[in-house]
C-alpha cells in the first residue's frame, strides 16, 4: 500500500524542489524542471497576435493510436468510447476521472474529489486490470494500481479520450486485461490560455498552458495547481502536474517528446482500513517517453519510455496537527501515541514508520507494419523492466536503500518480453483481423495470447463486428507482498488470463454515433482481495473461474447547434457469475449491474450555454461501515444513486465565464466501502483561450 506527510503550509508552486523534500522527484529533477519552463515563458513573453480557437472533429474519422498500430475506430472491431474536444468542453465534469465516468462500460470507484485517487473499472474488472496511457505510452502502476489514474491535465490541452473496452492486449500488450484509456494532447496548433477556478470547502485550480510551432517543430506545455481543504477532516488534497511535449515532422519521419510531472498529496481519510482513519499518501510520478515513426512503404515505429514513482503512505499522518515522530514514536497531542491495538504495550503494537517505495519502469517496443497481397502485417518487439525497492514490498535485498529518514530493504525485479505477429486482411466489404501474442517472464513463465476479429463494413460509416480477444495480467507488487494491520498479501498468485467474445454494431454520421455490444468475459486465475468473516484480514487469492457478461449502448445525436446542440445517452448492464464460496469480495464483485447516462448541451440564448449530464447506477454487492464507538463493522447493501450534474457557460469572444454544480441532488453515497463521497458542490472559473493567427 502507501504513504505521505503534511505539506499544507508549503508553497507548492515553486518550481526549485515544488514540496522541498529530499525524496520528491521535482527536486531530484530541479535542473530539468527549469530548463524546460524557462522556453515556455518565453513563449508566453512572445504572443503577439491570438484570437479564439474553434475545433470540430467527427468521431468516424478518429484513429486509435498505439506504439504498434492504428486503427480506424468505425473499423476497428471493439467498442470504444471516444471524447474528442468537443464533447470534453460540453460534458460537465470538473476533473478527468470526472469526465469519463459515465461512459459506457466506465466505472470510477472514487475516493475523493478531483483526480485524487480513483478506482478504474472497465466491464466489471478491477483497478489493477485497466491500462492508462498517455499519448500511446503506458503509465500504469505496477506497485498497485489504486495509483494507475495519477493524471491531471487541463481540458483545453486534450485532443482527445480514447476508452477501450474489452481485452487490448492485440493493441497495447499485457496489462491492458479488461481495457484501457488512452489520453491525447494536441500537436502542431497554435495557442495560449489560462484557467482559473473556485469552489466550496477553499477549493483552488490554475491551469497555464501555451502551444506554438516552429517551422516543423511544435511544443505544448501546460501547468496546473489544485487544492482543497477538503469536504470533511482529512480529505484535503494538493495536486500539482507539469507537462511538456515536442513534435518534429518532416516528410516521412516524426519524432514525438514527452515529460510530465505530478505531485499529489492528500488526507485519505479510511482509505484501505476504517480501524486507522487519519491516512495521508504522498505520491510523485515521472514519465518521460521518445519515439520515432519513419519509412513509407515500410513503416516502422521506435519508442522507448521511462517511469518513476515514488510514493510515501502514512497509516498515521505525520503533522504538527496530527501525529509528530518523538524519539522513535509517532504521538499526537503528547499522549497518544499510534497503534495497532489499544491498550497493548507489546513492541509488535506499536506504529514505527510509513511506507514508502519506489518504482521504475524501463520500457522499449520496436515494430514494423507493411502491405503485401495477404493485407497488412503489424510484427514487433517490446520489453519491459520494472523494478521497486520498498520498506515493506517485496523480498529482502542484498544492497538497503537509505533515503532521507527511509530504509528500503525490500525489492523486487520482472522483466516482461513480448512478441507480436498481426494480419488485417480486406475483402470487398470484409474485415478479418488475426494476432497472436507471445508473453515471457521469467519469475510466472511463459503465455500465448491471440486476438481473431471479423467485420461487415455495410457502408464507410456503419459496420457489424463479432470478436474473439484475450487478456493477460501479471499480479502488482501490492497483491503479492503487502502484510498490513487489515491485509494480507500472497507470494503464489498467478497471472490472470481473459477470454472475450463480442459482438456488435456501429454507425457513425454528421448526425449519430450509435454503439451497441453483447459481449461475454470468461476468465481464469482472476485476483482479488478476499475475507472469510467481517473480522478477518483481506488476503488476496485467486479465483478458479469468473464470468462476466453484459450488454452495452453508446448514442451520440447532434442537432446542429439549435435549441438541443448534442445529446448523449450511454447504458450498461452486466452480470457475473463467480464460484460458489462464503468469502467476501473487496473488489471484483461490486461492479455497476446498472449504468445509464444521459447529458445534454442547450444553447439557451446567444452565448449561453447550459450543459446537463444525469447518472442512475446501481452497484452490485454491499460496503461496510465501522462504528468508533463499538469498533464493530456493520454491512449493508449498496442503493440505487441518481446524480445530476449542471454547467452553465458564458462566452464573450476570447473568455468564457462559467458556474459548476455537481450532486446537485446532495445524494449520500458510497463508492466503495467506509468513504463516504462529497454531496453537493458548486465552483465558478473564468478562462481565456487564444489562438496564433496566420
Amino acid at each position: 500500500m502507501k504513504s505521505k506527510k503534511n505539506y499544507l503550509s508549503r508553497n507548492i508552486l515553486m518550481f526549485k524542489r515544488w514540496q522541498n523534500k529530499s525524496y520528491s522527484i521535482f527536486n531530484s529533477l530541479k535542473k530539468i524542471v527549469i530548463i524546460l519552463v524557462l522556453p515556455v515563458i518565453y513563449l508566453v513573453l512572445s504572443f503577439n497576435n491570438l484570437y479564439s480557437q474553434t475545433d470540430s472533429i467527427l468521431i468516424s474519422e478518429i484513429l486509435i493510436k498505439s506504439q504498434r498500430k492504428k486503427v480506424n475506430s468505425i473499423q476497428n472491431p471493439s467498442l470504444i468510447n471516444i471524447f474528442n474536444r468537443n464533447l470534453i468542453k460540453t460534458i460537465p465534469a470538473s476533473d478527468l476521472t470526472d469526465l469519463i465516468d459515465g461512459s459506457a462500460g466506465v466505472d470510477f470507484q472514487h475516493r475523493g474529489q478531483q483526480d485524487v485517487q480513483a478506482d478504474i473499472s472497465i466491464r466489471g474488472g478491477n483497478f489493477d486490470q485497466v491500462l492508462v496511457l498517455l499519448n500511446g505510452i503506458p503509465i500504469s502502476d505496477v506497485q498497485t494500481g489504486h495509483n494507475s489514474f495519477s493524471v491531471s491535465l487541463p481540458f483545453f490541452v486534450l485532443d482527445r479520450i480514447v476508452v477501450l473496452l474489452g481485452p487490448g492486449t492485440n493493441i497495447y500488450g499485457a496489462g491492458a486485461y479488461s481495457g484501457s484509456i488512452d489520453i491525447s494532447t494536441k500537436k502542431n496548433e497554435e495557442f495560449f490560455g489560462a484557467n482559473f477556478k473556485i469552489g466550496e470547502n477553499y477549493f483552488q485550480n490554475y491551469n497555464v498552458f501555451i502551444s506554438e510551432n516552429f517551422n516543423k517543430l511544435s511544443l505544448l506545455s501546460s501547468l496546473t495547481h489544485k487544492k482543497s481543504d477538503g469536504y470533511f477532516t482529512n480529505t484535503d488534497f494538493k495536486i500539482n502536474s507539469f507537462y511538456i511535449s515536442l513534435n518534429y515532422s518532416e516528410n516521412k519521419y516524426n519524432f514525438f517528446n514527452q515529460l510530465y510531472l505530478i505531485q499529489k498529496s492528500y488526507g485519505a481519510y479510511s482509505f484501505y482500513t476504517p480501524k486507522f482513519p487519519y491516512q495521508f499518501e504522498d505520491i510523485s510520478k515521472f514519465t518521460y517517453s521518445s519515439s520515432l515513426e519513419f519509412g513509407k512503404n515500410l513503416k516502422h515505429k521506435i519508442t522507448a519510455y521511462w517511469n518513476r514513482g515514488k510514493d510515501n503512505f502514512q497509516l498515521f499522518r505525520e503533522d504538527k496537527d496530527w501525529y509528530v515522530l518523538k524519539d522513535g514514536f509517532f504521538v499526537k497531542n503528547g499522549r497518544d501515541t499510534a497503534k495497532y491495538v489499544d491498550n497493548s504495550f507489546m513492541n509488535w503494537a506499536y506504529y514505527k514508520e510509513h511506507n514508502y517505495h519506489i518504482t521504475n519502469i524501463l520500457g522499449a517496443t520496436i515494430s514494423t507494419n507493411f502491405e503485401t497481397f495477404l493485407g497488412t502485417t503489424y510484427i514487433g518487439f517490446n520489453i519491459t523492466n520494472n523494478d521497486i525497492k520498498s520498506t515493506v514490498l517485496g523480498l529482502d535485498i542484498d544492497t538497503v536503500i537509505a533515503e532521507k529518514r527511509y530504509y528500503l530493504t525490500y525489492g523486487d525485479n520482472r522483466t516482461i518480453s513480448n512478441c507480436f505477429i498481426e494480419q488485417n486482411k480486406k475483402i470487398a466489404d470484409f474485415s478479418l483481423n488475426l494476432g497472436l501474442n507471445y508473453i515471457q517472464n521469467k519469475a510466472f513463465g511463459a503465455f500465448f495470447t491471440f486476438n481473431s476479429q471479423f467485420s461487415y463494413l455495410i457502408n464507410d460509416k456503419t459496420n457489424l463486428y463479432a470478436s474473439v480477444n484475450q487478456g493477460l495480467r501479471l499480479p502488482s507488487y501490492t497483491d503479492l507482498y503487502y502484510n498490513g494491520p487489515d491485509n494480507i498479501g500472497n507470494q503464489f498468485l498467478k497471472p490472470e488470463k481473459a477470454t472475450n467474445y463480442e459482438i456488435g454494431f456501429k454507425k457513425s454520421n454528421k448526425k449519430i454515433s450509435l454503439q451497441t455490444a453483447i459481449f461475454i468475459s470468461d476468465t481464469k486465475n482472476t485476483i482479488d482481495w478476499v475475507k472469510f468473516s467481517a473480522e478477518d484480514k483481506w488476503q488476496t487469492m485467486n479465483y478458479t473461474k469468473l464470468i462476466t457478461s453484459g450488454f452495452q449502448l453508446a448514442t451520440n445525436l447532434y442537432f446542429n447547434k439549435k435549441i438541443i446542440d448534442n445529446l448523449i445517452v450511454n447504458y450498461t448492464y452486466l452480470y457475473q457469475i463467480k464460484p460458489e464460496t462464503d468469502y467476501l469480495s473487496k473488489y471484483m464483485l461490486n461492479y455497476l449491474k446498472h449504468n445509464f447516462m444521459i447529458s445534454s448541451s442547450h444553447k439557451i440564448i446567444k452565448n449561453i450555454f447550459l450543459n446537463f449530464r444525469c447518472r442512475y447506477f446501481y452497484r452490485n454487492g454491499s460496503y461496510y461501515q465501522f462504528d468508533y464507538n463499538t469498533l464493530t463493522m456493520s454491512e449493508f447493501n449498496f442503493k440505487p444513486v441518481f446524480l445530476i450534474d449542471a454547467k452553465v457557460d458564458f462566452k464573450f469572444k476570447r473568455i468564457n465565464f462559467y458556474a459548476e454544480v455537481s450532486n446537485i441532488l446532495n445524494t449520500e453515497y458510497y463508492d466503495l466501502s467506509y468513504i463516504k463521497l462529497q454531496g453537493r458542490n458548486f465552483m465558478v472559473g473564468i478562462s481565456w483561450i487564444f489562438e496564433k493567427k496566420e
